[in-house]
């Protein structure tokens, strides 16, 4: 039971600031002491905009309990002043203790970032390895503006949860992805958003913005970490995050104020710039699940397989499947040099038919820049004679008018990855002859113009090519490159090597 006030230690805390909302003072601290059973008395006093805390307990009990009070007087109150008395019977005398001024001064920006991402804006963070930009992932407008100010309308962003009861609302997570989601190491997990009901909609609090990824329903997903930069954070907020690095324009990560205010001017509303050594977060890895198997993406890792194994190779630079490789295909390039959907789908035309029969199809380019390129082709004029599979996912997004260009390398590979079904099990055109293969999509997209259709015929094209070439010559594969990342390719291939009895390592 509690002693008598006399026979007790006193201590006096006086606290100056503006509440961020309506609350009890004493059923707040009362509710802290039944959590921590402390037997510890309080009596709590307002003086306008003054709270004057009168506590009385044993010693042992304030050791606990104090740092507990102290995160709950910063939770409540935008402190402006904070005093600590502590009056002990028998020394007669008053020990007086401040907070300290950098941690309320954290305190109280974390509290004006976490009042800015809940209403919609982007919140700039400085963590031990350089500014990240953070903002509320349910809120559509706020993605699409943080797309804006980093250049990126389509590339898939990564999703911070408080915990993975949040995340499992609104991702699919197998078991196993769930366990590396939940393992020491934390990391980013590429999983599959659910197809929520409008009933499921309506009774979840947040959801997810389509934004988050406008290619398919891969997204990539964490959960808070306890010793993370968001630790703070989602303390006070229920809601998922999109979390990114600041870069400059090189990729360079931003470690340096005055370097992010010059790259983003206005755009972002809040700085929170504090040097407190909690506030540490080192880039995680990323990975997805293959038959079960966790696979690293980001890094990149190496495949470990046996000498003896054939390598396929698809990378967006080159195709190796073992000693067969691509015809190469004349490609044009635009002002930077790159591949881009709709040249690289002129491209394959002006090969196949006469400019003339080119203009009467139905296609989603006009005839000014169809008349141009065809110059530009015939004249091999700023060209390349690509030799890898890029060029047919790129030319089916251009064909069927998904996208004309884009805005990073791989992102014909997930849009095609979007539209992939499994029930789909024809094949395209395709030829190997004296060690180079090459693949007619033109045959059926003439009479075939179904986005969807089309991209599983190219996966399932890809890993017909892939089996018929190694049947003969090899029992081991090892599955190398940028487009087995996608998973759904992977699968399929690895499921149809395995049919020819072909030890798969990936």
């Amino acid at each position: 039971s509690v002693q008598e006030l006399t026979d007790m230690p006193k201590y006096h805390y006086t606290i100056k600031g503006t509440p961020y909302r309506p609350f009890d003072m004493k059923e707040e601290i009362e509710g802290l002491l039944s959590l921590l059973q402390l037997p510890v008395k309080v009596h709590v006093r307002t003086l306008k905009n003054r709270f004057v805390l009168e506590m009385e307990g044993e010693k042992e009990a304030f050791l606990i309990l104090e740092p507990e009070l102290l995160r709950t007087i910063i939770r409540l109150i935008d402190i402006e002043f904070y005093n600590k008395k502590s009056y002990v019977e028998g020394e007669k005398r008053y020990l007086q203790e401040k907070l300290s001024s950098e941690k309320a001064s954290f305190q109280t920006m974390l509290k004006k970032g976490i009042s800015l991402l809940s209403r919609g804006d982007i919140v700039a963070v400085k963590a031990e390895n350089g500014f990240h930009l953070l903002c509320n992932a349910t809120k559509t407008k706020t993605v699409t503006k943080l797309r804006e100010i980093i250049g990126q309308p389509t590339k898939p962003l990564p999703v911070l949860f408080k915990n993975i009861i949040n995340l499992e609302k609104l991702v699919l997570v197998s078991k196993q992805e769930k366990e590396l989601l939940l393992s020491e190491e934390q990391p980013f997990v590429i999983a599959k958003k659910k197809l929520l009901h409008r009933l499921e909609r309506e009774r979840y609090r947040y959801t997810l913005s389509p934004q988050i990824n406008p290619l398919n329903r891969r997204i990539t997903v964490a959960i808070d970490g306890k010793e993370s930069l968001y630790r703070e954070l989602f303390e006070e907020i229920a809601f998922p995050i999109v979390t990114l690095e600041a870069t400059t324009p090189q990729g360079e990560l931003i470690t340096d104020k005055k370097e992010l205010d010059k790259r983003y001017e206005e755009k972002i509303k809040f700085i929170l710039d504090t040097d407190i050594e909690t506030i540490k977060q080192q880039p995680r890895a990323v990975y997805q699940f293959v038959y079960g198997k966790a696979c690293r993406v980001i890094p990149p890792r190496e495949v470990e397989a046996p000498d003896d194994a054939l390598n396929v190779l698809l990378d967006t630079k080159r195709t190796e499947i073992g000693t067969l490789s691509m015809q190469p295909v004349k490609i044009l390039l635009d002002e930077n040099g790159a591949m881009q959907p709709a040249l690289t789908a002129m491209s394959l035309l002006f090969q196949r038919l006469p400019f003339e029969e080119v203009l009467e199809l139905e296609l989603p380019f006009s005839a000014k820049d169809l008349k141009t390129y065809c110059n530009r082709w015939e004249n091999d004029e700023n060209i390349t004679h690509a030799e890898t599979m890029l060029i047919y996912f790129d030319a089916l997004v251009g064909l069927c008018g998904e996208a004309a260009t884009k805005s990073f390398e791989t992102e014909s590979m997930l849009r095609c990855e979007g539209a992939f079904e499994v029930c789909e099990e024809e094949l395209f055109d395709y030829s190997i002859e004296e060690g180079k293969t090459s693949i007619d999509i033109l045959s059926t997209f003439f009479h075939n113009r179904k986005f969807k259709s089309l991209a599983s015929t190219l996966y399932n094209t890809i890993s017909q090519i892939i089996v018929e070439s190694v049947d003969d010559h090899a029992a081991k594969v090892a599955l190398r490159g940028e487009i087995f990342t996608l998973r759904d390719l992977t699968e399929l291939t690895i499921e149809k090597l395995h049919e020819h009895k072909i030890e798969v390592f990936y």
